[in-house]
Parts: C-alpha cells; sequence; structure tokens
C-alpha cells in the first residue's frame, strides 16, 4: 500500500484547492500500470490522498510520474508512506478513543446493562 498526500496543514490549503479538481481520473490511469493493483482517491475539502494497492516492484519514482501527467505544474506530494501494517492514524486514535470511553457495563462480561 502506498499513499500520495496533499494536505493543507503540510503543502498549505491552496495546493489543496489547485490539486483537487485535476484528480478525477488519476485512479483509472495508475490502474492502468501493471504494478498497481488498485487505486482510491480520496478527495476532501482539506486533503487529496491517492492510495495505491501496489506490487513489489512498484518504484514510488515511477508511480509519482504517473500521477503527475495530470497536472500542469506537479504538486508537491507528500513522501509516499507504504504500508508497515500499523493501523492509519484514524484507526489508532479511535482505538485509543474507544478503549478511553467504554462504559464499565460494556467492558464487563455476561453483564447486561441496565
Amino acid at each position: 500500500m502506498r499513499v500520495f498526500s496533499i494536505q493543507h496543514d503540510r503543502q498549505g490549503l491552496p495546493e489543496v484547492e489547485r490539486i483537487s479538481p485535476c484528480v478525477d481520473d488519476v485512479a483509472s490511469r495508475l490502474t492502468s500500470l501493471p504494478e498497481v493493483n488498485g487505486a482510491v482517491v480520496l478527495n476532501t475539502c482539506n486533503r487529496v490522498e491517492v492510495l495505491l494497492d501496489t506490487t513489489g516492484e512498484a518504484s514510488n519514482t515511477r508511480l509519482r510520474a504517473a500521477l503527475n501527467t495530470a497536472f500542469d505544474t506537479p504538486p508537491v506530494w507528500g513522501r509516499p508512506i507504504a504500508s508497515s501494517g500499523r493501523p492509519p492514524p484514524f484507526q489508532a486514535w479511535w482505538s485509543r478513543r474507544s478503549r478511553r470511553h467504554r462504559s464499565p457495563e460494556a467492558s464487563s462480561p455476561g453483564r447486561v446493562g441496565g
């Protein structure tokens, strides 16, 4: 898994606004590469992320070059993140939050609320 990212807190909101309208066909273009098994583009008001399911042979340079063909001026993508086996930041945050806010009834086995 590789993630290429433009985020408002790193590259600035003007860069997110510039890139957002240009990512419509990025997923289909990238999945045409033999080393890309799947692609998802997450385009929100404050970030653009391209998530790629890749084979081991995929180089970040080749992926970035294919990604940048959609832009007159290529964006400065955040450093590509390779999957580390750790949960994504949101999932890790949600897991910590869930443990912290669990009610005593919910954590007692065999006990039904009441």
